[in-house]
């Protein structure tokens, strides 16, 4: 459904599961889409284990090398 609400920001909530399979592909690919349109990109990390929080760091060896 379209609101017609411009959109002003990107929110990217990381976890775990951040960038896995084809949800995280399809994600990069929105990701890529954001910067392109120069949204400003706020990053929510979960720190959760009960909700698949888990250490910044292993986003360096989960988030495709043209997003770092």
């Amino acid at each position: 459904m379209d609101s017609g609400a411009e959109v002003t920001h990107f929110l990217l909530y990381l976890n775990f599961e951040t960038y896995l399979n084809n949800a995280g592909e399809r994600l990069a690919e929105e990701l890529r889409m954001a910067r392109a349109a120069k949204l400003p990109i706020v990053m929510a990390h979960e720190n959760d284990p009960e909700r698949a929080g888990c250490e910044f760091g292993r986003f360096f060896s989960t988030t495709p090398g043209d997003l770092i």
